[in-house]
């Protein structure tokens, strides 16, 4: 499971980065990394609530499921 590509660029920016970095217990260059590795430590339920505060979008708004082979 992960974030919907178009979310990655809803909180691609500084006040958000740095409320998930405190909210993670990281640096905000660390979140940056995250976004651009699509990584799935932002669908942590602590990253989860951070950027649902911010987006004002639902959990099933935010995430898609990934299909593996």
């Amino acid at each position: 499971m992960g974030l919907k590509e178009n979310i990655y660029e809803l909180i691609n920016n500084t006040p958000t980065r740095l409320a998930l970095a405190m909210e993670l217990n990281c640096t905000e260059q660390t979140i940056k990394n995250y976004i651009a590795l699509r990584s799935e430590q932002l669908t942590l339920a602590a990253a989860l609530k951070i950027i649902k505060q911010r987006t004002g979008l639902t959990e099933s708004e935010l995430l898609e499921e990934r299909v593996t082979a």
